[in-house]
């Protein structure tokens, strides 16, 4: 979980900074839940859409507003399928719908938007080999046939889980 919530922070800080936003993540747990950083980053990602009416300096109220806006205009503007991720669940800070919800996000702007698999595979190729870069990844056919690949990264992700990942080849 730890692991998500940093990558997940990064990817949206980088985002938000790319454009000069002057925002900031510092606890994707909770800073989502007025709506004002998801509307800043969707605005960012996708510039030609107009975004609904929304508060920038919302009330307590105002927030959930927000976020039905945010998801209004994901889904029905962006056309971004948000399969059971609801405004409830970022105003409830629901520390699983909020990197799902992201994931989305990524896969629709980022990952899709290169226009096919092939992009999207060297994208989580990329990923995967500046995690376990002392275990270059070239394909994700021969290269997990063994299972040390996957076990390194596995490792990464919960340190200590294998930690003799490199003597299982």
């Amino acid at each position: 979980v730890e692991v998500q919530r940093r990558t997940f922070t990064n990817w949206t800080n980088s985002k938000l900074n790319l454009k000069g936003a002057g925002r900031k993540v510092t606890r994707i747990e909770k800073d989502f839940d007025d709506g004002v950083l998801l509307i800043a980053l969707l605005q960012i990602l996708a510039p030609e859409s107009k975004m609904p009416k929304h508060h920038s300096k919302p009330s307590l109220n105002d927030g959930k507003v927000n976020l039905e806006a945010a998801f209004q205009f994901m889904i029905d503007i962006e056309r971004i399928p948000l399969s059971n991720i609801e405004p409830q669940d970022i105003i409830e800070n629901n520390l699983g719908a909020i990197p799902r919800l992201l994931w989305h996000l990524i896969w629709f702007y980022q990952i899709s938007a290169g226009g096919d698999e092939q992009f999207a595979r060297k994208l989580l190729l990329g990923w995967v080999n500046s995690l376990i870069p002392n275990m270059a990844v070239s394909n994700f056919t021969t290269d997990w046939s063994s299972g040390t690949r996957l076990a390194a990264l596995v490792d990464h992700c919960q340190p200590g889980l294998i930690p003799n990942y490199s003597s299982l080849d």
